[in-house]
């Protein structure tokens, strides 16, 4: 199993236990983007990336972030390594899907860069509650690199009751592994 897919596994259940959707809007919004080394379909898909931060600001849908830093030491005889590493979470009080693209352009600026304008529709379901600042949830047991046929086995500890759900997302598929 890919360590990316892992890390988007954990992420998921850690934004299912807190993410109920409510209320459901429908807001017109637009983004842009500028590129001199992507494709015109990554530029327009940052640029649809830009629209839909911009949907969830009109629909003023709240965004939380959080950054988490640490620091590893490790020593023994012949060596001495210390690794930093910063996780940041941005956790959105909803959630955006694109309905349909209503406008789209393509231009190169005055330096050469093409610049992609599009305009979306989108509905934004709006949580109904916030995530809670005191819940918090300990994994242990996680390899950083699963071979075939290894076995993924971890623990969960939250620190309060909370329902579980733990999916598998890999490039080509998505499941459910528990429950």
């Amino acid at each position: 199993m890919k360590k990316i897919g892992l890390l988007f596994s954990i992420l998921i259940i850690l934004l299912s236990l807190s993410a109920f959707a409510q209320k459901k809007k429908t807001v017109v919004a637009k983004g842009s983007f500028i590129s001199s080394d992507l494709t015109p379909e990554q530029t327009k898909a940052k640029a649809i990336e830009d629209a839909k931060r911009n949907a969830l600001v009109k629909a003023g849908v709240s965004e939380t972030v959080t950054f988490t830093d640490f620091s590893y030491k490790f020593e023994d005889n012949e060596r001495f390594n210390e690794i930093f590493q910063a996780i940041s979470s941005i956790q959105t009080g909803g959630e955006i899907i694109v309905d349909k693209i209503l406008n789209e352009s393509k231009s190169f600026n005055e330096f050469g860069n093409m610049v992609v304008e599009v305009e979306i529709e989108a509905t934004i379901y709006q949580h109904k509650q916030k995530a809670d600042p005191t819940f918090l949830c300990r994994v242990d047991g996680i390899d950083e690199v699963y071979e075939a046929g290894d076995f993924l086995r971890f623990t969960v500890t939250p620190t309060q009751d909370a329902y579980l759900k733990i999916f598998n997302i890999t490039e080509d598929e998505t499941s459910v592994l528990y429950p």
